[in-house]
């Protein structure tokens, strides 16, 4: 039955395609815009196509002032628009022919009456469709600021250690002027672009290659941030260079070099270093080393090298780039960990782990893309990327379990050394085709993924029990050899038809096939100490294969501003995993599903929009989730993997609200996210407190947890966040706030009995950022944290947590090229148990202090001396409570220091950059 329904699709999807009745057909509009008075082009000028029912279509001026988008045949208004100009406005006609518009002039908008210089609002953010728009000169920042900092002060946009969130979601890709910059990695871009080299930061969903052909939403959006740059940033060289050396052998240097010229762009930047980013940014001395996405900042003390440089180009009708990254660490991390146990038998329980690791990592990253446009209707694209690492690592792991008496129940010591070497590939290939009927479209693509992993571990392991009066100890060598690789083959064939004139039509059929295999073997010493005895309880040889066939429809209807998308999927899954062992089974799953979806988005005038969407999917476990073999890394906390476990289905429902006033420089943001997983995968803990109990297969003793996982359901998530931005009277600043409210029910299973856990969280943030006087840069910002939960298996315990969290940062010019910064940080987490967990303070304060001299053309040169962390904290703290436990964490830090160093920017000479206000308006920030 499920075989003819497809046949049937099919053949429907292939007579819509190549024999229904052809629709109007599109025609490309090309053009150039430029300014009236100087000629010169106006890149990043938005170009809208409005028709009759409010439709629209639009892009924006490239770097030379051109642009070119494709519109339905018929009447249509022309806006052309650009900060500090006039908005042009015409009628055009498009026919069966290309059209081309010419030389777009518009003219500065300034008024001049005698001597009397007209003030006009300074513009903070637009809405241009569905994209934000940042006007990144009303957010002024200090001389020689990253773009991090000037993103940090955009409403809506937070910067947290390596991940970068815009209203509320995670930042994918982080563009320049359109085009790739060092791949996917934000950090590089944030920490190695100056602001002020950026006109406007763009905030929008980047549809996927198949959505932006046929126009019609898959739902495989990517949160994604363009930088423009200054026009006269375009067709320039720009840089800078810095070098520092403190006490303790502290030291920092490194550059960054941009040679821009229209559309070939060469970028390159060399870091070496042994302070930690946050230092970096409270000195002043440059940007941050890239490290990897979403880094605690607890993460220890790291020596770095780091450099890498990334190509834009256009090679005939090919836009081509590449971008290649070379990171070598050295980190070292001491940490305490201490934790008291709410739930089960183990209940009152006090748990303390002392960890010192260190760690060498050697990586290489690569990634190539290419674009061509074989005809003015058949597009072709090919990605490539590889990343290859080595490591090494010396890890030493001390913990202790505690009764609620004080009496200790056991202890564990491990010391390991290691090294592993890791690669991971991905090619993408796709062609894009449009036929000469309106929104008649087809696509192909395929993608093959790689990984391939290997390591070696050597461990020496010390356990001692105590039970009473009576102690044991084990004692034992052992080298562990893991083995592991993955090739993932996916694809996709869609075509799309115009309908009506309102309705259009998209049917995808997307196979994919999934290979993991993994091979662990764990050997003991024996009595000739040689590593020769087979240790079974944490060795085993695995493969999984995930077989999917998705075939999906949408139907889109779109008029006077309003679009809704209704979509559904047939998916069949199969799932066969196999164990070879010590303990051998088979796993074999078939899954079918049917995928609604929806969308609807409406711009409620130019100045407000709101978007829904309902999504659901399937995930299958992975094989690390069925492998039945114990991690005892920590032997006092061990792990295994379950192969009872099925196919998860998730639901989730997102709605948007943004507003904005440009008059007046308001805006506001509303986000709304449920996310409900029926048949939820949750993790059951087994955590005896008086007598050993055996859990698959594993003998849990007294004060050692194991922990698996187990499809529980009744998963649910909801967030809402609101976003609010706008001028301030105080200082004639900007003042951004954020409130989020989040509810998560959580099932577990502790010691067999069911447990849902009921928590409440939220936060509040505000900050207020000036540049308003030419000799100060402030910025002050405060948190409130909280959350609150219940255990259903622990009646009247309410474990809660609140946080505080405050921060400065000054930059004061005192004249004749001298200043002071200042950065202090201040975080308070009072402790919830009433009890001083581990001897770890709530309290994390830290102060940066630095005075600087510029000198040379142009204040191009900038001498600093800086002291780092003035209090000495030497560690930095985190508390968090979960439903098992609430725990407190330190980790050593740098310390204080004392920083001198020197900068040296490269940048264009002074002059008016093309493209910005003219002369005679003088921007007002109240």
């Amino acid at each position: 039955m499920l075989k003819r329904w497809v046949g049937m699709v099919a053949v429907a999807a292939l007579w819509g395609a190549f024999v229904a009745p052809r629709g109007a057909a599109q025609t490309t509009v090309t053009g150039t815009v430029a300014d009236a008075t100087t000629e010169a082009a106006l890149p990043g000028a938005a170009v809208q196509l409005i028709a009759s029912d409010s439709t629209h279509v639009g892009t924006s001026a490239d770097a030379d002032g051109s642009f070119r988008l494709r519109a339905p045949r018929g009447e249509h208004r022309l806006r052309v628009s650009f900060v500090g100009y006039h908005t042009l406005e015409q009628t055009v006609t498009v026919g069966g022919r290309p059209v081309d518009l010419g030389r777009l002039t518009l003219r500065p908008d300034t008024t001049e009456l005698g001597e009397t210089v007209v003030e006009a609002i300074e513009t903070r953010v637009t809405l241009r469709g569905d994209t934000l728009v940042y006007n990144a000169g009303a957010f002024g920042v200090r001389e020689g600021a990253s773009l991090r900092d000037l993103v940090r002060r955009l409403p809506g946009v937070t910067v947290e250690g390596g991940e970068v969130r815009a209203t509320g979601e995670a930042v994918q890709r982080v563009l320049v002027d359109g085009k790739e910059f060092f791949g996917d990695d934000p950090s590089v871009a944030l920490d190695n672009l100056p602001a002020d080299a950026v006109e406007a930061v763009e905030v929008y969903d980047q549809d996927s290659e198949r959505a932006e052909l046929t126009g019609v939403a898959d739902g495989e959006e990517a949160r994604t941030i363009n930088v423009v740059t200054k026009p006269d940033r375009r067709r320039s060289t720009f840089g800078q260079a810095q070098a520092g050396v403190g006490t303790d052998r502290r030291f920092t240097s490194g550059g960054t070099l941009n040679l821009f010229d229209g559309d070939r762009r060469l970028s390159t930047f060399a870091r070496a270093d042994n302070v930690d980013p946050r230092t970096q940014r409270a000195l002043g001395t440059g940007g941050a080393s890239p490290g990897p996405r979403g880094r605690p900042p607890d993460s220890g003390i790291t020596r770095t090298l780091t450099g890498g440089a990334t190509l834009n180009d256009q090679w005939g009708p090919a836009e081509v780039s590449a971008a290649y990254t070379l990171t070598s660490a050295a980190s070292t991390l001491d940490a305490l960990v201490a934790r008291e146990y709410l739930l089960s038998e183990a209940a009152g329980q006090q748990y303390t782990e002392t960890r010192g690791d260190a760690r060498d990592r050697l990586g290489h990253t690569l990634s190539l893309r290419a674009e061509a446009e074989l005809s003015e209707a058949t597009e072709v694209e090919a990605r490539a990327s590889l990343n290859v690492s080595g490591r090494s690592v010396e890890r030493r792991l001390e913990a202790e379990t505690w009764q609620p008496s004080g009496d200790l129940l056991n202890r564990s010591e491990t010391l390991a050394t290691g090294d592993g070497r890791s690669g991971q590939g991905d090619l993408r290939a796709s062609l894009r085709h449009r036929f000469p009927t309106e929104s008649r479209t087809l696509s192909a693509s395929f993608r093959l993924e790689a990984n391939a992993e290997a390591g070696d571990d050597v461990e020496d392991i010390e356990r001692r029990l105590v039970d009473g009066a009576d102690a044991s100890t084990d004692a034992f060598g052992r080298r562990v050899t893991d083995r592991s690789g993955s090739q993932t083959l996916s694809g996709e064939v869609a075509v799309s038809e115009a309908l009506s004139d309102a309705w259009k039509a998209v049917v995808a059929y997307r196979p994919s096939v999934s290979l993991r295999d993994g091979d662990r073997e764990g050997l003991r010493l024996d009595e000739a100490g040689q590593f020769a005895r087979l240790d079974s309880a944490v060795t085993s040889v695995s493969d999984q294969r995930l077989t999917m066939h998705t075939l999906g429809t949408d139907l889109q209807r779109q008029v006077e501003g309003f679009t809704v998308t209704l979509g559904v999927a047939l998916r069949h899954e199969r799932l066969a995993f196999a164990q070879r062992g010590p303990r051998a089974f088979d796993v074999s799953r078939t899954t079918a599903s049917v995928l609604p979806s929806l969308r609807a988005s409406h711009a409620l005038g130019p100045r407000s929009s709101v978007d829904v969407s309902y999504r659901s999917n399937t995930q299958a476990p992975r094989p690390q989730q069925l492998r039945d073999v114990v991690d005892d890394a920590n032997p006092l906390r061990l792990s295994t993997g379950n192969p009872d476990l099925e196919t998860m289905r998730t639901h989730e429902v997102r709605v948007s609200l943004s507003m904005v006033t440009p008059e007046v420089g308001r805006m506001w943001m509303g986000m709304l996210n449920v996310r409900a997983v029926p048949n939820a995968i949750g993790t059951a803990t087994v955590a005896p407190s008086a007598a050993p109990v055996v859990a698959r297969g594993v003998t849990v003793a007294p004060g050692t947890q194991l922990t698996y996982p187990v499809n529980l359901g009744g998963s649910l998530n909801v967030s809402a966040t609101l976003f609010h931005g706008r001028p301030s009277a105080l200082l004639g600043g900007n003042l951004n706030g954020s409130a989020s409210l989040r509810y998560g029910r959580r099932p577990s299973l502790v010691d067999g009995v069911r447990n849902r856990e009921d928590a409440l969280s939220g936060n509040a943030n505000v900050r207020l950022s000036t540049t308003a006087s030419e000799r100060l840069d402030l910025s002050l910002s405060y948190g409130l944290s909280g959350r609150l939960a219940l255990n259903s298996t622990r009646a009247g315990q309410s474990p809660g947590l609140v946080g505080h969290r405050g921060s400065a940062d000054v930059t004061w010019s005192l004249g004749g090229g001298l200043s002071l910064r200042s950065r202090a940080a201040l975080e308070y987490t009072p402790d919830v148990t009433g009890r001083d967990l581990g001897g770890v303070s709530p309290l994390d304060a830290r102060l940066d202090l630095g005075v600087g001299y510029a000198f040379g053309a142009d204040d191009r040169a900038e001498v600093r001396l800086g002291v780092a962390d003035v209090f000495d904290q030497s560690a930095s703290r985190r508390r968090q409570v979960t439903d098992l436990f609430v725990e407190t964490r330190e980790t050593e830090a740098v310390g204080r220091f004392v920083l001198a160093s020197l900068t040296y920017a490269l940048r264009p000479r002074g002059g008016r950059p093309e493209g910005v206000l003219p002369p005679g308006v003088r921007l007002r920030r109240e």
